[in-house]
């Protein structure tokens, strides 16, 4: 989602209704393995993770992104 209008420029009421346009059918591989690199830091940090057994499962192009993410990590 994109913001069609500017936020309001009162910065002290941190609530603001905005308006915003849904962007549909966008492939951005790079958005998608850094969601998949934020999930796994988040995880990692959990208390009651086995940090040695975390793992990730992709199929034809999320197969990708899991070769991709688990290279850099």
């Amino acid at each position: 989602m994109i913001l069609t209008a500017p936020q309001p420029a009162r910065k002290s009421d941190l609530r603001f209704t905005a308006e915003v346009l849904e962007i549909r059918e966008v492939v951005d591989p790079i958005d998608q393995t850094t969601d998949l690199m934020n999930a796994v830091n988040w995880v990692y940090g959990e208390p009651q993770c086995d940090q040695d057994r975390i793992g990730l499962w992709g199929s034809s192009y999320s197969g990708g992104h899991v070769v991709y993410v688990a290279a850099r990590g």
